[in-house]
């Protein structure tokens, strides 16, 4: 049975772990990658990806649409986009980016497992193969640009 002093001090401990959960929350919403290949570093710099977006080191951002369940790590871009990155680079020159691939490594069951990310980018009018979800191949119809990077903390 709880006494009426217990209460007010439940209270003040749970609110006290409040901010403890709310830091794992947005941890879990967001995911930072250093930038680890030439072309990452020099267009794209360290990014952050969210469920419905990737923002890229300058601040810029694409908004991201998952292709479904069944076809993890695809990404339509959506609304068409194509912003100007580090250096004046955009990540398929002057042609709008239409999809966006986030690989995990061959050796790795999922991306949550990788250290390693490989963000592909298409811009093609179809939808890269649900295969272009792993490892570095670039041989997909569309295929403009890979950039490689790092789970952050990870070296």
């Amino acid at each position: 049975m709880t006494t009426a002093a217990e209460t007010p001090m439940r209270f003040w401990i749970l609110l006290g772990l409040l901010p403890l959960a709310l830091t794992e929350t947005v941890q879990a919403a967001s995911q930072d990658w250093t930038a680890s290949s030439t072309t990452a570093m020099a267009i794209t710099g360290d990014i952050s990806l969210a469920d419905d977006r990737v923002v890229f080191q300058n601040g810029t951002s694409l908004e991201l649409q998952a292709l479904g369940h069944d076809r993890p790590g695809l990404y339509r871009v959506t609304p068409e986009q194509n912003p100007e990155l580090l250096n004046g680079n955009r990540l398929c020159g002057k042609q709008p980016p239409t999809f966006i691939v986030l690989a995990h490594s061959a050796d790795r069951a999922s991306l949550a497992e990788s250290q390693s990310l490989h963000l592909k980018v298409f811009n093609g009018p179809e939808a890269p193969p649900a295969a272009a979800t792993v490892g570095m191949d670039t041989s997909a119809p569309g295929f403009c640009a890979l950039f490689n990077y790092e789970r952050a903390g990870a070296r």
